[in-house]
């Protein structure tokens, strides 16, 4: 069977000054104390924002479990995007997250997910798109954690907190 391709897009508003959603997205820091499920994020290859960079985010899941992933920075499009990619050895995971900018502020959050698997056996095959829908709805889930990291990131560090909580 061929590779199987999921891929699922989520949008919500959110009202904030462009450089305030960019100054979290260029501080790793940031990200580590505002997320509850992050522990760590380390550079490997490259520098922090540049495409081609690599890093490593280490913290606990929903369930509690440690986990550990390494990801590439494949592009950004300030103020308008960055894509990352994630390889596993049976999957190859692209999020591309964007910003509706509009008068120097972002109007909306949006994020893209594409997941390709690699070459499938049938029962594989069959697996997987029963699973579909559960993983769908579990990076749904992620999304809206991301979007609340950041609007706590807004009221918290940038005083940009009644637009980012009337957003969300």
């Amino acid at each position: 069977m061929p590779a199987l391709t999921i891929e699922c897009d989520f949008t919500m508003p959110l009202d904030a000054a462009v450089e305030d959603v960019w100054a979290f997205i260029d501080s790793p820091e940031a990200q580590v104390r505002h997320h509850p499920q992050i522990d760590r994020i380390d550079v490997v290859t490259g520098a922090w924002g540049e495409p081609g960079s690599e890093f490593v985010t280490s913290g606990r899941g929903k369930d509690g479990e440690p986990f550990t992933v390494q990801q590439r920075l494949v592009a950004v499009d300030r103020p308008h995007s960055y894509v990352t990619e994630l390889k596993a050895p049976d999957l190859t995971t692209t999020s591309t997250i964007r910003f509706d900018v509009v008068d120097g502020r972002v109007a909306s959050f949006s994020q893209g997910i594409t997941a390709v698997t690699r070459n499938l056996s049938l029962a594989e095959y069959g697996l997987v798109k029963l699973q579909s829908g559960a993983v769908k709805r579990e990076a749904g889930d992620d999304f809206l954690v991301s979007l609340s990291v950041l609007q706590r990131f807004l009221i918290e560090e940038c005083g940009d907190g009644a637009d980012a909580a009337r957003a969300g």
